[in-house]
């Protein structure tokens, strides 16, 4: 008969093993995937706020200015990252017919798109601000 407290644990895995690395073009993938939230669920809201006429009043105005200059430094942050990963998926060596190479190329180029759109409306709401201070 065997005691139910008497419970063997399994060895726990090893730890001394590398990490297995992403493929190149999955990292370019997420990265540009995050960038492209952050600007959609961070960025793009606040500028909306902020364009149209009468939807915040003076200190709501005054705090939305605030956050989208925050919003927007760690914008450009996430930028150099995903242009880092593109520059080191550009250099590094893999199989010539990986499946995510185009579908990863295809995103980011949408997604420098989407910043040089947002980045022109944040530089532009910031400008202003900075005009009638």
């Amino acid at each position: 008969m065997s005691d139910r407290n008497d419970l063997t644990l399994a060895e726990p895995p090893s730890t001394d093993a590398p990490p297995a690395q992403q493929p190149c073009c999955v990292t370019l993938l997420l990265r540009a995937h995050a960038e492209q939230s952050f600007l959609r669920r961070e960025v793009l809201p606040v500028l909306s706020q902020l364009e149209e006429p009468g939807e915040l009043d003076c200190s709501e105005r005054s705090a939305a200015l605030a956050f989208l200059e925050v919003a927007w430094l760690e914008a450009q942050l996430r930028a150099f990252a995903t242009d880092l990963t593109r520059a080191t998926v550009i250099g590094a060596e893999r199989a010539p017919s990986d499946p995510l190479q185009r579908p990863a190329e295809l995103y980011y180029r949408s997604l420098r798109a989407l910043r040089a759109h947002v980045g022109e409306r944040a530089r532009q709401a910031l400008s202003l601000a900075r005009a009638s201070a």
